[in-house]
């Protein structure tokens, strides 16, 4: 794990990726409202409850999964998020690229980190 500054420039490389990647189901703040919800079957979930929901701890063994999706397709044949893990990705290289794609998801991570409502806030 990344402390201090490393988790800092994640965060913020990850705010990036969430306004070119997310902002548009999960929307500006994170809250599920994005201008896409009118038109998704599932409404996105609101990402700055996270913690909230799970006793103030950040889940992101699950967000990682979530993000990644790839294990998700796998298991269960579907999903409601696109699969990031394999959109991050660059078509026709050889090059392996595990490594970028699992930087991308842990920024994301990072940043959705910094975005949670404080413990006891209204749900």
């Amino acid at each position: 794990a990344e402390e201090g500054g490393d988790r800092e420039r994640q965060a913020e490389r990850g705010g990036d990726l969430y306004r070119i990647y997310c902002r548009n189901c999960h929307g500006e703040t994170g809250h599920g409202d994005g201008p896409m919800v009118e038109v998704l079957t599932v409404r996105p979930t609101d990402q700055t409850k996270l913690s909230q929901d799970r006793d103030g701890e950040f889940p992101a063994d699950e967000v990682h999964a979530a993000i990644d999706g790839r294990d998700e397709i796998l298991a269960h044949g579907s999903s409601k998020m696109p699969v990031w893990g394999l959109a991050f990705r660059e078509f026709d290289t050889d090059v392996d690229q595990e490594r970028h794609v699992q930087a991308r998801i842990q920024q994301l991570i990072e940043y959705l980190r910094t975005i949670q409502a404080a413990p006891g806030a209204k749900k």
